[in-house]
């Protein structure tokens, strides 16, 4: 039998700051048909890992169970491998939908007895004053060194340590 999770369903970006070991998930996906991969490339999370519903979360889409039913347990260990969550992990998914994707994730997970919480707000709910301890942290290869959350975008300056100058990018 699974244990139950420990880590409420739902934790803020002060606790994720706290727990720099937790897997962070991006689980952004849309109906406008905006490729959510897409969107994680120009942006997320440090160290986040991008979890795609239709072919992650979801078996193909068939007339009979609609358009994402749940994926078999070998399909969805394999998914959850390669995004390097295990049975150990602890998981924090975000995503920019109030957390209609990102549950989908956090609540299989649990279902599993693995520790998984939504991220409070998701990407709309940061701030300045959460994001820093976060975004001190060298991540994916670059360095983040200015946030600017004044406008309803978040806007980050980044510089990589030894190549490039520095270069700006939006966090939607």
């Amino acid at each position: 039998m699974t244990s139950l999770p420990q880590l409420p369903p739902v934790v803020g970006q002060d606790w994720l700051a706290e727990h720099p070991d937790a897997v962070v998930a991006d689980v952004r996906w849309y109906l406008d048909g905006r490729d959510g991969h897409e969107v994680y490339l120009a942006g997320h999370l440090p160290g986040a890992v991008f979890v795609d519903l239709p072919t992650r979360l979801a078996a193909p889409a068939s007339a009979e169970q609609g358009r994402h039913p749940l994926p078999g347990p070998d399909a969805f260990a394999a998914s959850m491998a390669e995004a390097s969550i295990g049975d150990d992990s602890v998981v924090v998914a975000y995503d920019d939908a109030g957390g209609a994707y990102a549950g989908r994730l956090v609540w299989m997970l649990r279902l599993l007895g693995v520790d998984a919480a939504l991220l409070d707000g998701g990407l709309h709910g940061l701030n300045e004053f959460c994001l820093s301890p976060l975004l001190q942290q060298q991540a994916d290869g670059f360095i983040i060194s200015h946030v600017d959350t004044s406008k309803k975008i978040i806007v980050l300056s980044y510089s990589f340590p030894k190549r490039m100058g520095s270069k700006t990018f939006f966090l939607d």
